[in-house]
């Protein structure tokens, strides 16, 4: 395996013989260190090459008596199939029960179920947690005094509702990794579902403007082993006001999972809304009204594709007022308001100023709300990215060249049918 290409393997070269010279015991912690470990493994064509791993690798060179960049690869390539093969001996069911701030009303079916990117989402009761952990382990929610300890978190009530999932992995961070991106989705779905076209003015502190918040802890479990436990990292510092959820917007949360029931193809337009949807959850968990901002920003920058015109700040304006079009707004809409707000998404960015304002946020979420319910409506007449590439380009065309094109593909279709 070739880690470095040709023009960089005499600098990775340096790089090892550098780390190799300096390491006793290990390697101290230091400026010339951090940078060599770092640089080493951007240099890499490899993304998985780590600090971690390269001093692993590098430690056994030492043994050795290897100094080589090619050495160096082989002995790499050669942990990476013995990682491969001890990998795949031991896959194992892991279930996490995610504890919900939400209470579902009477009209709800227990253990409701949601499909989503190919991973079941069920709502269970605190009671049908305990059955599933079993009666030894059942006592790590016997109070909340117990979650805290096990946790560092302090919960005020023992949570009445769980979302419970499973995968198969090899270990329990590997199988969180395969759920996560559907689980920002169901939350993005969530939100997006029960806070369509929604707005709000805070008053005093700033405050997430999620309705469900993001779960603070949660228990990973696999069989016959004692269940553990695992904190996210999240801007809430505690438990919020539990959310009630009915049984109409279940059904319309269900209604719109249906399209993601299985994970969809890459570069497909339903895989960009399902990306969508997780920067819609993201956005919705920040605190700051700043980070907020920039979050619902960069859900723009992803429903208008902006990566095909560099970035460019007054394209993605541009591009997200045309939805307003569709939804009733007086004279230009929010088209002048956009690129004003592109401007201080340039100056949080560029020069540090964070002044924004609830109502930069609001109509920012206004326009987004309204670009991705167009994305669900066309999902089938176009469903690729790059249909909705050329939908853009095309429409922002003049006539004259609009028509050119139209020409061009009509001469084409009819040669190529020809030669056929």
């Amino acid at each position: 395996m070739e880690l470095w290409k040709d023009t960089k393997r005499a600098n990775a070269q340096k790089l090892i013989d550098w780390l190799l010279s300096v390491k006793k015991d290990g390697w101290s912690v230091d400026w010339l260190n951090m940078v060599a470990f770092a640089e080493l493994g951007s240099s890499s064509s490899y993304e998985g090459l780590t600090e971690p791993v390269i001093m692993q690798v590098l430690d056994e060179m030492s043994k050795n008596n290897k100094k080589k960049v090619d050495e160096f690869e082989t002995i790499f390539e050669q942990r990476l199939k013995f990682n491969a093969i001890a990998t795949n001996k031991k896959i194992d069911c892991w279930r996490f029960f995610i504890p919900m701030d939400v209470t579902l009303s009477a009209g709800i079916a227990r253990r409701s179920r949601i499909h989503i990117l190919g991973k079941e989402f069920t709502f269970l009761s605190l009671a049908s947690v305990k059955r599933q952990l079993n009666k030894k382990n059942r006592n790590v929610l016997r109070d909340t005094n117990q979650i805290t300890l096990n946790t560092g978190i302090i919960v005020e009530k023992l949570p009445n509702v769980f979302i419970s999932v499973s995968t198969h992995k090899s270990s329990r961070d590997l199988a969180w990794k395969d759920i996560e991106p559907a689980f920002d989705a169901l939350r993005g779905l969530i939100e997006l579902s029960l806070g369509f076209y929604g707005w709000r003015i805070s008053i005093g502190r700033e405050s997430a403007r999620r309705k469900l918040p993001h779960p603070l802890w949660m228990i990973a479990f696999k069989k016959g082993e004692p269940p553990e436990w695992m904190n996210f990292l999240t801007d809430e510092d505690s438990t919020a006001t539990s959310f009630e959820l009915d049984s109409k917007m279940l059904s319309q949360i269900k209604k719109k999972a249906k399209i993601f029931r299985t994970e969809p193809r890459q570069k497909s337009t339903l895989f960009l809304i399902a990306d969508c949807l997780r920067l819609y959850s993201q956005a919705m968990d920040v605190r700051f009204r700043h980070l907020c901002f920039l979050g619902f920003w960069q859900l723009a920058e992803a429903i208008t594709n902006s990566e095909t015109v560099g970035g460019n700040t007054d394209k993605v304006a541009v591009r997200l007022a045309w939805h307003g079009m569709k939804i009733g707004l007086i004279g230009s809409g929010y088209k002048e308001t956009l690129a004003v707000l592109g401007k201080k998404r340039s100056d949080i960015v560029h020069r540090g100023i964070h002044e924004i304002k609830d109502n930069d946020i609001n109509i920012l979420k206004l326009a987004c709300d309204a670009a991705i319910n167009w994305l669900f409506r066309i999902h089938k007449s176009l469903p690729t990215i790059a249909h909705i590439e050329h939908y853009y380009r095309l429409r922002e065309m003049n006539q004259t060249d609009f028509e050119a094109i139209k020409g061009c593909v009509a001469y084409i279709s009819k040669h190529q049918s020809k030669q056929k």
